[in-house]
Parts: C-alpha cells; sequence; structure tokens
C-alpha cells in the first residue's frame, strides 16, 4: 500500500483527536443529561435532524471533492470556495424559513427555535468541507487534528456553562455551532492565500458536478439515517428519541469517529485505483478485515457493558438508553467497516452502485418505518436497520468481485475469524459481569481491572499470532 505509514499516521492523529473529543463528551453527556430531560433531547435530535439535511445540501460534497483532487489547482479552489459561501447562505436562509414546519413534521414543535440557530453551523457548513478536505488531501493531519481539537474543547467548555445556565434544547446547540465555526475558521484561515482572490464557478465546474453527485449519494444516506427516527418521533414521542439521542452518544459516535478518521486518512489514497484494480484486489480485503477486527469485538465487549454502565453515567432516568445501546452498537460496528467500502467506490465514481443501494436501503427503512407505526414498537425499526446494512454491504462486496476489485476468498475468511473472537469475548464479558455483580462497587472496579490487565498480557502474549498484527506487518504498518 503506497505511503501506508502516512496512511497510519494520518488516521492515528485524526482518531486520536476525536478520541479525546468523545472521551471528554461522555463527562459532557453525563451533565447535560442530569440538566435536559428525554422530551428536551428529543426535540435537539430533531433540530440536529434539520440541520444535518440543509447542511448536507450547502456543503455540496466539497470535502471529498477536494481530497479526490489529482493536482492542487488555486484557481479552482477559489471557485470551489466562492461556490461554498453561495450555498451556505441558501442553507442559512432555509433553515431559518422552514425552521417551524420541521418541527411539525416531526411532531416536536419544540425543534423549532434550536434549529434556528443551528442554521450558523449551516452556514459555515461548506466552508468546513472545503478547509478539512484541503488539509486532509495535502497530508496535514496533524495539523487538522489539532484544529479540530481545539474547536471540540472550546465548544464543550461553553456548552456546559450554557446548559447548566438555561437547561433548554437550545442550550444544547451552542457546543456543536461553536465547534464547527471555530474549525471552519481555522483550517480555511491557514490556506487563505489558496482561497482568497478572484473567483469564476466555471473554473470549477467539473469538481460542482461531481460534488452534485456526491450530494445525491449523502441525501440517500441521511434519509436512510433519519426514517427510522422519524418513525420513532411519530409513534413513541420525543422522550423516545431522546433516549436514541443518548444511546448514540456512547455507541454510534464512538464508532463514527474512528470510522471517519480512517476514512479521512485513506479516501485521497483510493484515487489511485480509479485506472486500475490490481492494487485494490490486493489491498481492500485486507483493509475491510482490519477495519472489523477494530470495531466488531469492541462492539462485542460494549453491547455487555453498556447496559449496566449507562444508567450510572446518565442517571437512573435513561434505562431504556442502555438497552437500546446494544443493538445499535453492533450496527454501529457493521456501518464502520461498510462506510471504507463505500468510499473507495465513491472515489471510483460508481455512483450507481451507491444509488442504487441507497434506494434499495431506504425501500428496507420505509417498510421498517411503517411496521413501527403501526405496532408503536422499537423491534421494526431495529431489525430494519440490521437487515438494511447487511444487504448494503454484500451488495458492494458482489459489485467490487465482479469489476475485479475485491478478493472475495480472504476477505469472507477474515469476517468469520472476527465474527467468532467477537462472540467468544462478548460471552467471557457477560460471565465476568454476572460474577462481579453481587459484588461492592470497589470490589467491581478492582475485578475488572484484573480482568483488563489480564486479557491484556494474554493479547500481548499472543500477539504475533493475531491476524490483525499479520496484515499490518503484511503492508509494513508496523
Amino acid at each position: 500500500m503506497p505511503r501506508v505509514h502516512r496512511l497510519l499516521a494520518g488516521t492515528a492523529w485524526i482518531y486520536g483527536a476525536q478520541l479525546t473529543t468523545v472521551t471528554l463528551q461522555f463527562g459532557y453527556a453525563a451533565v447535560t443529561s442530569r440538566t435536559v430531560d428525554a422530551n428536551g433531547f428529543g426535540q435537539y435530535g430533531v433540530a440536529l435532524a434539520g440541520a444535518a439535511l440543509v447542511g448536507l445540501l450547502a456543503t455540496g460534497g466539497l470535502a471529498q471533492t477536494v481530497a479526490r483532487m489529482l493536482t492542487i489547482d488555486p484557481a479552482r479552489l477559489r471557485a470551489i470556495s466562492l461556490y461554498g459561501l453561495i450555498l451556505g447562505g441558501a442553507g442559512f436562509g432555509v433553515v431559518l424559513a422552514g425552521a417551524s414546519l420541521w418541527g411539525q413534521l416531526w411532531s416536536a414543535p419544540g425543534a423549532a427555535q434550536p434549529l434556528r440557530w443551528l442554521g450558523i453551523s449551516v452556514l459555515v457548513a461548506p466552508l468546513l468541507g472545503l478547509g478539512t478536505g484541503l488539509l486532509r488531501r495535502e497530508g496535514r493531519f496533524r495539523l487538522l487534528a489539532t484544529i479540530v481539537l481545539i474547536g471540540n474543547l472550546i465548544g464543550m467548555a461553553v456548552g456546559v456553562g450554557a446548559v447548566a445556565h438555561w437547561a433548554t434544547p437550545s442550550a444544547l446547540v451552542l457546543s456543536p455551532v461553536l465547534a464547527q465555526l471555530l474549525t471552519a475558521v481555522g483550517t480555511c484561515s491557514v490556506n487563505r492565500k489558496r482561497l482568497l482572490g478572484r473567483a469564476r464557478l466555471g473554473d470549477a465546474r467539473g469538481d460542482i458536478a461531481f460534488s452534485w453527485r456526491l450530494t445525491l449519494a449523502s441525501v440517500l444516506t441521511y434519509a436512510n439515517g433519519n426514517v427510522g427516527r422519524w418513525a420513532a418521533s411519530k409513534a413513541l414521542g420525543a422522550a423516545a428519541l431522546g433516549h436514541w439521542n443518548r444511546a448514540d452518544v456512547v455507541t454510534t459516535v464512538p464508532f463514527h469517529q474512528l470510522q471517519n478518521a480512517i476514512v479521512q486518512a485513506i479516501y485521497p489514497e483510493f484515487r489511485h485505483d480509479r485506472r486500475d484494480g490490481r492494487r485494490a484486489r490486493e489491498v481492500w480485503p485486507d483493509l475491510l478485515v482490519l477495519v472489523a477486527w477494530v470495531t466488531v469485538p469492541a462492539a462485542a465487549v460494549a453491547a455487555v457493558l453498556l447496559p449496566v454502565l449507562i444508567p450510572v453515567l446518565f442517571g437512573p432516568g435513561w434505562v431504556l438508553s442502555g438497552q437500546l445501546a446494544v443493538p445499535l452498537l453492533l450496527i454501529a460496528a457493521i456501518q464502520a467497516v461498510s462506510s471504507v467500502l463505500s468510499a473507495a467506490i465513491e472515489v471510483l465514481g460508481r455512483f450507481w452502485w451507491i444509488w442504487g443501494t441507497q434506494l434499495a436501503l431506504l425501500v428496507v427503512y420505509i417498510g421498517a418505518a411503517v411496521a413501527a407505526l403501526v405496532t408503536r414498537g422499537w423491534v421494526p425499526l431495529i431489525a430494519g436497520l440490521f437487515v438494511g446494512m447487511i444487504a448494503q454491504h454484500g451488495t458492494h462486496i458482489i459489485l467490487c468481485r465482479r469489476s475485479g476489485y475485491l478478493a472475495l476468498g480472504p476477505l469472507l475468511r477474515g469476517y468469520a475469524s472476527v465474527v467468532v473472537v467477537a462472540l467468544s469475548l462478548a460471552g467471557l464479558t457477560m460471565i465476568v459481569v454476572r460474577v462481579l455483580s453481587p459484588a461492592s462497587l470497589p470490589a467491581q472496579l478492582l475485578g475488572s481491572v484484573v480482568v483488563l490487565v489480564a486479557a491484556g498480557a494474554l493479547i500481548y502474549a499472543a500477539r504475533n499470532r493475531l491476524p490483525p498484527i499479520r496484515i499490518m506487518r503484511e503492508h509494513s504498518l508496523i
């Protein structure tokens, strides 16, 4: 794999910053979850969904467009920058005008005011995508990670004070808005000489066309990710969506951060496979299996622990969030692997593959949403997420294999070994939890530390025989 050390370092820097952010977010979530109730978090979740939709259209796929450039042309960058300013302004106006209607569509009218404040994040979203994409394209991962981390830390620090003072859904908005604003300003300012100057949209005609093909795929992805949330809000109320939101914080968000770190680091490298699949057949199966070794076993262990830990972290009123965390963890682990392959397909420009699978996925999720509205229950939504995610990844694998980009045998053998190990770890974790549960809290903590140390020692002793270590050595990652 070309520049493998650079890829590994890039992933490490980005995920290190994001992991630090996620760790601190647990503390942030513990404070805010005791201040704002489930209904308030449900309204906040509805507002986030609205801002995310408009933000997708306003961003226009600029981060990926810049990251895949074979050559960096200042004229094209200035044109894309102008295009981003136009999109951001239009998106901001749409949010202000449509906030009330969005709240009504979700049966959560209280979401309108926080959505209006989130319009600021929509305004800066194109510049955020442009600035981060350019730093990724240049391989300046350390600088990107530093800017993102500083923005997130300041946002959370100010956000905690705002929630403590006002205790409203609108107060929850301050943290993400401020973090995105600071990150956009920081990433664009370090490249200001390339972005400022006379611009003509015609200089980026091809880039704009690619960005809209990508935007269509992103909108379909958005619909698939939110049709279930809409059904939960309509069928079960805003409080149910609030429990989903809190479960996401400790399940989907950490895996999504890892997924983003990996994709951000390797996305520019997939451009080398646009003309030839020989390198892909060797590299892609190992890359997917390596990601699975990170996400699936971790999700299996966390699925046993989080139902016990979430009520302790967030408070006794969040038991339902702990129950939802189990399936959401497993779905997030699969999605992290699937997204890496989707990113590769995206760079290849095979948008019909992406659009087709996303449309099929949307049909599955709409069916699950209708079933949830009829039954007033969670089971159809969760089942739909599982079936859809596995079907999408399987379809992408088949398409890539037929086009000569994937070797199926090594990939399936790698996935099978991951599943076996994950199930074994989940079983061992369940035994430990049941053995320690009658003990006092200090004894539970001590026992957990002993188990972790023993597990770490065993892993270290067997490190030379572990498949992920073998894969990394084969590609000179270690």
